[in-house]
């Protein structure tokens, strides 16, 4: 099943014609960092982008892009911003961290997902890229290491990033990877291009979507 991410950069999708061409679930940008430009201009969009998608027939989710580098606010607090902003509905798609920003922190990224898994009843998704999660992993301790593994895999893994699905090529270093984007170099009738193209690894979206008093992926 092939699913897109999106951000505020790529404008207002059509997504009656995204959801013809084949895509059945989206993860929306929400917010960055606990604050400041741009999350305003990132509310707006997630605002009329979010109900939009739903009502072309797509599930969507959204994700927050987590600042390592910036030191004036904590990974809880850019949690509860996120949240305060997300709506989480049952059947959306799991809340996900966006975890790419240096530098390589994992015990920020996990106690991002700590938090949100505490508001929520259950674990929130993990995104980042193959070199990324090898040099978090390499400087966190044994504890966050096995702490982070628990949470469930959104894995950029691009091959030759031809827009073609490849697989996952890299290691995943133990964690349990649920989706897959395979380029960030996709064409999807009805969103600006290029767009990122994710596989649902998954057993079902439902799999992978908030109920409440649900069970940990």
């Amino acid at each position: 099943m092939r699913g897109i991410d999106i951000h505020q950069d790529k404008g207002n999708p059509d997504w009656q014609r995204v959801f013809a061409a084949g895509i059945r679930f989206a993860w929306l940008k929400v917010s960055e960092g606990a604050g400041g430009s741009p999350n305003p201009a990132i509310l707006t969009w997630f605002r009329h982008n979010a109900p939009a998608a739903k009502a072309a027939g797509i599930r969507i989710g959204g994700y927050h892009f987590l600042t390592t580098a910036i030191p004036s606010s904590t990974p809880e607090e850019e949690a509860d911003f996120f949240l305060s902003r997300l709506s989480l509905h049952p059947g959306d798609l799991l809340p996900a961290c966006d975890f790419e920003q240096n530098p390589p922190d994992a015990a920020q990224a996990l106690a991002f997902l700590q938090h949100v898994e505490a508001e929520i009843g259950v674990k929130p998704i993990l995104y980042t890229f193959p070199d990324y999660l090898t040099r978090a992993l390499a400087h966190a301790t044994p504890a966050v290491q096995q702490a982070l593994k628990n949470y469930p895999l959104w894995f950029a893994d691009f091959g030759r990033n031809d827009g073609t699905d490849h697989g996952v090529t890299h290691d995943a270093h133990g964690f349990k990877v649920v989706a897959h984007q395979f380029t960030s170099k996709g064409a999807v009738d009805g969103v600006n291009p290029p767009t990122d193209l994710d596989q649902l690894i998954a057993p079902s979206l439902d799999a992978i979507s908030f109920k409440r008093h649900a069970a940990p992926v």
